[in-house]
């Protein structure tokens, strides 16, 4: 890992990303940028003339506060020894983060979220949501307080080989922090019985190879039985200390998300947890 993206929009959350970003960079010597985007700016605004940008009142002080921003996070990154940037950019939407996050040369995400009820997720998603749909990297969602160094990874997954991916990235991660996995199938009460059983069986069955691929990493393997997803992960991680969800990130798009959804984002917004999306 050489270069951590933060988005910032200088909220309470976005401050908690910033300061686990300048932790994980100050211990591995990562370089940071750090990124606020302002929408709904004119067209050509940002190339204009100073008098033609002043011209445009709200615009032009919002900028002047954001860059001062964006200046102190810098601070507090160089009073850790920690190489940082920071970028303003403009009319902005997640669409077009893969193609920033290669321009950029960026190996990892962070950021902060608020959540949203489950009413305001299905008319309008979040933020978040949005870039964990979109990222060609690894992104981290935090939305309280904890400490990178303390981290308890939980790889949440249904173990078929189209997880592969996505868990070789954990594992790297994990040795990178030296934090331990544990590996979480969530089987739903919803099911009959034999399907349980079934499912139950082949879980343990894929678990187990993942389990000896991920080496010394792994702490435990455990199947919950809940009613959902949500509800599954709740009840395992009550009893961790700095749980970090990790999920595998499909990506999907338009009538396909909107039938089959994303797991990660849902629990991205519903879970206070830190996750860590991870594209498959």
């Amino acid at each position: 890992m050489k270069k951590i993206l933060v988005f910032t929009d200088f909220s309470k959350c976005a401050h908690l990303a910033s300061s686990v970003s300048i932790e994980i960079a100050s211990k591995f010597g990562c370089e940071i940028l750090f990124v606020h985007y302002m929408n709904n700016v004119p067209d050509g605004w940002e190339i204009g003339s100073l008098a033609f940008r002043k011209g445009y009142a709200n615009t032009y002080s919002d900028y002047l506060k954001n860059s001062c921003q964006l200046a102190e996070l810098e601070r507090s990154a160089s009073d850790e020894k920690v190489i940082a940037k920071s970028k303003l950019i403009y009319n902005f939407s997640a669409s077009k983060l893969s193609l920033f996050i290669e321009e950029n040369k960026i190996d990892y995400v962070i950021m902060g979220s608020h959540g949203r009820s489950s009413f305001e997720e299905f008319m309008m998603g979040s933020n978040a949501q949005e870039m964990v749909r979109h990222s060609p990297v690894p992104i981290m969602v935090i939305k309280r307080e904890f400490s990178i160094s303390k981290a308890h990874l939980i790889f949440i997954s249904d173990f078929s080989a189209e997880a592969d991916g996505a868990f070789n990235k954990l594992v790297d991660f994990s040795n990178l922090i030296e934090a331990p996995i544990s590996l979480l199938y969530v089987n739903s009460t919803k099911k009959n019985a034999a399907r349980k059983k079934e499912d139950r069986e082949r879980a343990e069955m894929r678990m187990s190879a993942f389990k000896s691929r991920g080496g010394t990493s792994i702490q435990e393997a455990e199947i919950v039985d809940e009613k959902s997803l949500e509800a599954g992960i709740e009840k395992y991680c009550s009893s961790k200390t700095n749980p970090v969800i990790s999920m595998g990130t499909h990506g999907r798009q338009g009538v396909e998300r909107l039938f089959l959804g994303s797991q990660t984002e849902k629990v991205v917004n519903r879970l206070v947890h830190p996750v860590i999306g991870l594209p498959i």
